[in-house]
């Protein structure tokens, strides 16, 4: 079973991604009461919701259209050091399983979409915006969060990968997180749950998206 592992490896990504934030706001407000909301987390408007769910709608077609347009990025992306790829590896020895699509959902909602919006939306993205106001904040996080799939990218695959390869993995996270920090602070007030059910949707398509088309 995949599941249990991940379970694990998910919460000590969670738990390192969501203490930078909370010891933070430990030393400023010398105390932990008022964190979540602090962070974002709180109640959305439902027209924020709505726009999460077109938000992920949109990327994962832009995503789709890549994929069919353009088979290397498939290749490329299937890095057996990767979440994605070790998941195609076990889909090609066991079959489809409730265990597979189970450590599919704990990747996807938990180990990077919860604990990227918590760490860059919740946090980042908060500091940025009050320092340098929305318009530049907004920009400098979206750009700091595509250019860590860049450098986590480089990581696993090494000098091998296309340079063509690692702008777009850039691009597309950096331009998803700027749609997201726009409509969490627009019309979330300020709440990261829209963030973090567009970036789950958006990562469960673009596992299943890898699953049914190998």
């Amino acid at each position: 079973m995949m599941w249990p592992g991940i379970v694990i490896s998910s919460l000590i990504q969670l738990a390192v991604l969501a203490a930078i934030p909370f010891f933070y706001h430990l030393i400023r407000r010398k105390k932990w009461q008022g964190f979540l909301r602090y962070i974002g987390w709180y109640q959305p408007t439902k027209k924020a919701m709505w726009a999460a769910t077109a938000i992920a709608l949109l990327v994962g077609g832009m995503f789709l259209v890549m994929l069919v347009a353009v088979p290397s990025l498939k290749q490329e992306m299937l890095s057996p050091d990767t979440a994605t790829g070790k998941l195609i590896q076990n889909l090609n020895v066991r079959g489809f399983s409730v265990d597979l699509f189970l450590s599919l959902a704990i990747i996807a909602w938990i180990q990077t979409a919860l604990a990227e919006e918590i760490f860059f939306r919740g946090f980042l993205a908060k500091g940025l915006i009050r320092r340098f106001g929305f318009s530049v904040g907004n920009v400098l996080q979206a750009l700091f969060f595509g250019l860590l799939h860049g450098g986590l990218l480089l990581a696993v695959s090494g000098q091998s990968v296309a340079s063509w390869m690692v702008l777009f993995i850039v691009l597309m996270p950096a331009v998803c997180g700027w749609l997201i920090g726009w409509n969490n602070e627009k019309a979330g007030g300020g709440s990261i749950l829209p963030g973090w059910w567009a970036h789950g949707l958006g990562n469960t398509a673009a596992y299943l998206m890898f699953l049914f088309m190998v």
